[in-house]
């Protein structure tokens, strides 16, 4: 389990550079509010249901950058190849691996539950299309497969597309696989082999609202009306720039972690307790994700600290027998 875990911490995330190239966004921005619609929602919280539709990749409704068959031409000018065309062994496979994070999300997280059925009829880069509808769901994700080059080692992106007033939490979201890296047999996060389902479950977090273009909406729980102007703050320490996450439960989370209400760094700067978030990568990447080395600390410091519960147990059974 360790070494999966740390294999998706190496995973590389370029979600930023495949919304660049089909040029859209990646997530919500104050300016564009208008994507949000208000629900009523119950007052119960209730298990995180989440719903795919995949009518755009297994072929109902057209996607202009999905392959279909080798040789085909699209739009576009990119020329079909088999690495770019799901097998039905693909297929079955990356369905039953997100059956498989969608109940490891159920059992983590529980939402507000939505009281009425989903309805989506059009959504940036997909256009117009005949309404899908997502029963007894909290999240509704369109997914489809995209073509790309043999040079682009993205395996799949997520974003949120729209919203909840006033919570401004994600209802609707979208999912773009690779075929080239979708294997031909489900795993779940117990496998050996489990490297894509952590892919999967990442960027199914981007499509929940874990974004640094949603960072601004993100508020209390109770009060959901109350969004605030700054959610990170930046310091340098010893020649080396942090970015941490200072939401208000990140700030309670930080400092019950480390013990401390600030943190200081040259020139006396300080930001208040917060949770580190990666600078590397493109414009919407960085920010976008914990730091890795925060993350792998934390499993080898729980690792140790069991492995030395382990030691002294055994050392007590002996001195005992």
């Amino acid at each position: 389990m360790l070494s999966a875990l740390i294999c998706h911490f190496n995973f590389v995330c370029q979600h930023d550079l495949l919304f660049k190239k089909l040029n859209i966004s990646d997530g919500p921005r104050r300016e564009s509010l208008g994507d949000s619609e208000t629900f009523d929602v119950s007052d119960k919280w209730r298990p995180f249901r989440i719903k795919f539709n995949y009518d755009f990749m297994d072929g109902k409704k057209e996607y202009p950058l999905r392959c279909d068959r080798v040789g085909q031409v699209l739009d576009s000018g990119f020329r079909c190849e088999k690495e770019n065309v799901l097998t039905d062994a693909q297929r079955n496979a990356l369905k039953q691996t997100i059956d498989n994070v969608i109940k490891f999300l159920q059992n983590t997280i529980k939402v507000k539950s939505l009281r009425f059925p989903i309805k989506v009829s059009n959504l940036e880069d997909y256009g117009d299309f005949d309404e899908i509808v997502f029963n007894d769901a909290d999240l509704g994700i369109v997914a489809t497969s995209i073509a790309l080059d043999s040079t682009n080692s993205i395996i799949a992106a997520a974003a949120p597309r729209v919203f909840i007033k006033p919570s401004y939490r994600p209802y609707i979201g979208v999912m773009y696989f690779n075929p080239r890296f979708v294997p031909e047999k489900p795993c779940d996060y117990t496998d050996f082999e489990s490297k894509f389902f952590y892919t999967v479950l990442h960027e199914l977090t981007h499509a929940i609202g874990f974004l640094s273009s949603a960072y601004w909406s993100f508020h209390p729980y109770e009060q959901e009306d109350k969004l605030y102007i700054t959610s990170t703050c930046q310091l340098t320490k010893y020649n080396k720039k942090y970015n941490f996450l200072v939401t208000p439960y990140a700030h309670l989370y930080a400092k019950k972690r480390f013990g401390v209400d600030k943190f200081y760094g040259d020139k006396n700067k300080s930001c208040p307790a917060g949770i580190e978030l990666e600078d590397q990568g493109g414009q919407t990447t960085a920010g976008s994700h914990l730091e890795n080395e925060l993350i792998i600390l934390n499993i080898w410091l729980d690792l140790f600290l069991m492995l030395m519960r382990h030691f002294k147990s055994l050392v007590m059974q002996q001195w005992l027998f």
